[in-house]
């Protein structure tokens, strides 16, 4: 069965400053993990965010954002769950420090072996 995933990348200004990656978040970007389901979602909902699609073999769709519309983003459509406490912390102590110049939103497929 294909699954899709979202991944939060944030790239750092800094050379000194490690760049931090959240796996399994849900921002309501993957709805119900129908391919196409996806593709009008992010065409309707989340146009704004200009997804490019990547197709080789498997479907991932990226948006590259400043930190400023991030933080717009996160502010809009955090949610509550396992899956996201660590970003929603992560966000809580670097909300008003700009130290990452880039966030990588990756929705990506794969394989899950379930049925």
């Amino acid at each position: 069965m294909t699954t899709f995933s979202t991944k939060i990348s944030f790239v750092p200004r800094d050379s000194g400053v490690k760049s931090v990656s959240f796996d399994l978040v849900d921002y309501g970007l993957v709805l119900s993990g129908i391919i196409t389901n996806i593709k009008e979602n992010l065409q309707d909902k989340f146009e704004h965010l200009n997804f490019r699609v990547i197709n080789n073999h498997y479907y991932d769709f990226v948006s590259v954002l400043e930190w400023e519309e991030f933080l717009e983003f996160h502010k809009k459509y955090q949610t509550d769950g396992f899956s996201n406490d660590d970003i929603n912390s992560f966000m809580k102590k670097y909300n008003d420090k700009v130290i990452y110049n880039w966030v990588v939103i990756e929705i990506y497929e794969w394989e899950s072996g379930l049925d």
